[in-house]
């Protein structure tokens, strides 16, 4: 049954095991929330440490528009925008197309393309993969945050883990009645493999409670284990790394200063708003005289008094004392065009701590602000080639996974592992397709490239193979419709 619980639980900090693993889930919890747009908070204590709080408070309107941290990971995950496509030498091509349209209608590449964007901005994303029986095709792909999860490795086997811990949210039913609350899926292949669901109580594993029974129906450990993989007991999380070789299960810090950067340029947009809103005009004052209409607002630590004007306000002053009263004006409080370069400057050299150069940026008709950081697509397609072995090696596992649940729960005969994936290249833009053409026609001047050369730097991605059938089937066609003279 699909439960839709309260979205304040769901922000909450779920407990988890081993409270030395707090700070990384803790720090990766922050970066989802920059991704998802729930960091309100966020910027408010990063604002509190940046001003006074009397001033704190009068800045009101908080600008979130400049997420600089969800732009780049957004613009470098486009792995998924076109489906790759499933190939194995072992299965003929009619069960291999029904498999591809299991995977198609259990919305698997949508949740991949969701993972890559988790993969590149939290460093590190998990794939749940499961079977659900009475719904059609049966798979499910579900993403799980990294921030929802413990996990343990073998050291000989940093990578990839043997023991899950995932935090999920689930309606119990309790003494008669239905809650929501946080509940442990525990899945251990070490030894004895096993499946159990906890109730936790706080992060001691100790004290959690058994409810297996209750939410699973039945025991799952032992020969009962659900997931098996070509004989092998294996856990249905897929766990994919930003970057490979890191001797380790997480990597989650990498890549920080990018979340401290968003955080600062969100602090320096709204001082830019608040500028233009209370600081971008002249400064007027008074002297023996008291202007009629004041009230006192802002809490204790910033109050003020102010009276609303706007340029049809006449305002009423009466005298204070005995000189005349007199009014006087200063020069704008701020330069918010100055200030916008400034802020504009710092964007860039935090895309420089990024690894993103200027020249790495689309030219645009403005200055390259915040408000137009948009890549190149030679750079995208560098970054996308420098992550593709490790979304290749889980998209692998997850594969093998739903291949073997299907197996299990069709009758099927599906190969449970060496499954391959052909994944879509970044278009070209004009300029690259013309230079890379340009470069195989004096290829073939020169006696060091053939015409299958053209066709391969017309259509990145494509195989030599394919190219060479392309043009056999391009002479056939010519042969057979000639031009008119």
């Amino acid at each position: 049954m699909q439960h839709f619980p309260d979205p304040r639980i769901q922000q909450q900090r779920p407990p988890l095991p081993d409270a030395g693993d707090q700070p990384r889930r803790d720090h990766s919890r922050l970066r989802r929330r920059l991704l998802e747009g729930w960091w309100r908070q966020d910027l408010d204590r990063r604002i509190s440490e940046f001003f006074h709080s009397s001033t704190a408070e009068r800045l009101g309107y908080r600008d979130m528009s400049r997420n600089l941290f969800r732009q780049l990971t957004l613009q470098l995950s486009q792995l998924y925008t076109d489906p790759p496509r499933i190939e194995h030498e072992g299965v003929a091509e009619d069960p291999l197309d029904e498999f591809r349209a299991q995977l198609r209608d259990a919305w698997l590449w949508q949740v991949l393309a969701r993972n890559q964007r988790y993969s590149v901005g939290m460093r590190e994303s998990l794939v749940r993969v499961g079977w659900i029986p009475g719904e059609p095709g049966g798979l499910q792909f579900r993403m799980v945050p990294s921030d929802l999860v413990w996990a343990s490795a073998h050291p000989d086997r940093p990578g990839n883990p043997d023991q899950v811990v995932e935090a999920r949210i689930r309606t119990l039913t309790r003494n008669g009645k239905q809650e929501t609350a946080w509940t442990w899926d525990v899945l251990d292949v070490r030894e004895e493999p096993s499946y159990k669901v906890m109730l936790p109580d706080g992060p001691d594993p100790s004290k959690a409670s058994d409810i297996t029974a209750d939410v699973l129906g039945g025991d799952f450990s032992g020969s009962d284990y659900p997931y098996i993989a070509d004989g092998e007991a294996v856990l249905p999380h897929v766990l994919y790394h930003a970057s490979g070789g890191t001797g380790s299960l997480w990597d989650a810090w990498t890549g920080k200063e990018q979340v401290d950067a968003t955080l600062i340029v969100a602090v320096f947009w709204t001082f830019w708003g608040y500028c233009v809103r209370d600081a971008s005009h002249p400064i007027r004052g008074m002297a023996n005289g008291i202007m009629r209409g004041a009230a006192t607002r802002g809490s204790s630590k910033g109050s003020r008094s102010e009276v609303p004007a706007d340029p049809t306000t006449m305002l009423m002053i009466d005298s204070d004392g005995p000189g005349p009263v007199q009014a006087l004006q200063w020069a704008a409080g701020s330069d918010p065009s100055g200030l916008q370069l400034a802020i504009d400057s710092y964007e860039q050299r935090a895309l420089l701590s990024a690894g993103i150069a200027p020249s790495d940026l689309q030219a645009s008709g403005a200055a390259q602000s915040g408000y137009a950081i948009a890549l190149k697509r030679e750079v995208v397609r560098e970054r996308q080639r420098a992550l593709l072995p490790q979304m290749e090696a889980g998209d692998r596992q997850v594969l093998a996974l739903a291949a073997a649940l299907t197996n299990r729960h069709t009758g099927s005969s599906l190969p449970e592992s060496e499954w391959n994936l052909r994944y879509s290249q970044i278009s070209l833009t004009a300029e690259e397709r013309k230079s890379r053409i340009e470069e195989a026609r004096a290829g073939i001047e020169l006696g060091t490239r053939s015409l299958v050369d053209v066709v391969l730097a017309e259509n990145p991605g494509w195989t030599r193979d394919e190219a060479s059938d392309w043009l056999q089937r391009v002479r056939a066609e010519q042969a057979q419709f000639p031009r008119a003279v």
